[in-house]
Order: structure tokens, then C-alpha cells, then sequence
């Protein structure tokens, strides 16, 4: 991994107050005297320590000076706070509406989003019911070539909490995506995919209270918010992704 790779984890794992204060100490480090023993210190918790780890090595056969390095750091802090004023978070609200402030319904938000993937949608609820008008969406989604994956609450025969079917049920709905249950030994305690959400592309996610069910799309009271930023939905694509890859859920 290069100083520059290093330096763009750093602050992309990191506040940026934090690696800026790191910044300066190492610009004041004579020439060839950055080392992990100096800086971790610094960084506080042991949490953190891998990351400085991995940058110091990369520091040390880097070549640089300490303010050379010092100024891979604040550039990569710029362009990180750049990327984070662009993100966009609208909030969503289902139920009794107020003078307060405009805000979208569920049904809205998540539509918005599935209209909009190109490639590739992630959506994970605990049930998936009655719910016609995300239903028309997805389809579409699928029509167009959007790779379209569910995540949703097993049956007890898999450790969950349902009867049999549910997840069948979506599979049958929607041939054209794949769907994915996490199932647990039959001794384990009862886990629950108690998560709502979605994402589309790793750029525009929805993180939501709001099960996939018409009650929860027109009548609950269900809040959430719509996230524009291919950092934040970049991550959760990614987690989800990376439960697959592990086998941690599988395809039924």
C-alpha cells in the first residue's frame, strides 16, 4: 500500500480533525524519523492502531519528509471534506403530518430510489407484504437489467422467527432476483434481520424503520432518512456485499 492509498484510508476511517492534529505532529518529525512507535500515542485507541500501523509503513520507504507526509495527509483531509459537504440527507416520514417542516412519505423515498438504480439494488426487510407500489418498481428495476437482491427474515426451520415461505414467496414474486436468508444453527439463540434498508448503485441509500409492508408504507408511523452520498451508501453496499461473499447470508 502506497503513502497515498494509506493516507486516503486514514481519513476516510477517521475524523479529520484528528487526522489533521497527526498532520502537524508529523510535519514537525525530522527526515526519517516518522514510526509508529512516535505517532500511536497520538491516535489514542487501540482500535486505531492497525490503520496508523499500516501507515507508517508505508511512510517509512515512502522516501518522504515529515512535511511531505504531513501534506499527503491534509490533502487527502481536504478532498475527504470536499466528498462529505456533497452528501445529501433528506428526512423521510411516514404518519401524521405537521406544519413543522415538508417531508416525504417511505413509499416515496424508496420508490425514488429503486426508479433510479442502474445497476444494482440491495434491500433488506424483516417481511415483504402488500406493498404494490414498491412491487411495480422493482419490477421494473429488474426489466431494465438492475440486479436486484433481498435480504429478509427467516423461516424457523432456518433460526428465524417466520413460518415457512415468506422468503420463497419473494423469490416466486420476483424471479429475476436473488434472494437471501441468514440462517443459524438450530441451537442458537433466535437472530432477527431486524434491519431496513436499501441501496442502489453504492451511491443512494434509504435506512428506514419501515418494514417492506403496506401498513408501513401508508398507515404506520415509520421515520428515516434518504442518503445521497457514495461514501455512506458505498459502505453499506460493500457490508452487504462482503455477507455474501463470507457466506454469512445465503441464497435460498
Amino acid at each position: 500500500m502506497t503513502i497515498y492509498e494509506s493516507a486516503a484510508r486514514l481519513v476516510s476511517e477517521l475524523p479529520l480533525a484528528k487526522v489533521e492534529a497527526v498532520a502537524r505532529q508529523i510535519a514537525k518529525i525530522p527526515d526519517g524519523g516518522v514510526s509508529a512507535v512516535k505517532l500511536e500515542s497520538a491516535w489514542g485507541t487501540s482500535a486505531v492502531k492497525q490503520l496508523v500501523k499500516d501507515f507508517c509503513t508505508a511512510a517509512a520507504v515512502s522516501g518522504l519528509s515529515g512535511k511531505e507526509i504531513a501534506a499527503a495527509l491534509f490533502a487527502a483531509g481536504e478532498t475527504m471534506r470536499k466528498v462529505r459537504s456533497e452528501t445529501q440527507i433528506d428526512l423521510i416520514w411516514t404518519g401524521p403530518q405537521t406544519t413543522a417542516i415538508p417531508v416525504r412519505r417511505n413509499e416515496q423515498a424508496l420508490c425514488e430510489l429503486i426508479d433510479g438504480a442502474k445497476k444494482e439494488l440491495f434491500i433488506v426487510s424483516f417481511v415483504a407484504v402488500n406493498a404494490e407500489n414498491i412491487y411495480a418498481s422493482i419490477d421494473k428495476a429488474i426489466s431494465r437489467g438492475v440486479k436486484v437482491s433481498f435480504l429478509a427474515e427467516s423461516s424457523k426451520e432456518h433460526g428465524g422467527t417466520l413460518g415457512d415461505g415468506h422468503i420463497e414467496m419473494l423469490h416466486n414474486k420476483f424471479p429475476g432476483a436473488v434472494c437471501y436468508r441468514w440462517s443459524v444453527p438450530g441451537n442458537a439463540k433466535i437472530h432477527r434481520v431486524h434491519a431496513k434498508c436499501a441501496v442502489a448503485d453504492g451511491e443512494v441509500a434509504l435506512v428506514t424503520s419501515a418494514n417492506l409492508t403496506g401498513a408501513a408504507m401508508d398507515t404506520n408511523m415509520e421515520l428515516g432518512v434518504l442518503i445521497r452520498s457514495k461514501e455512506i451508501a458505498g459502505k453499506l453496499a460493500s457490508h452487504l456485499a462482503a455477507l455474501v461473499d463470507e457466506n454469512i447470508i445465503k441464497v435460498i
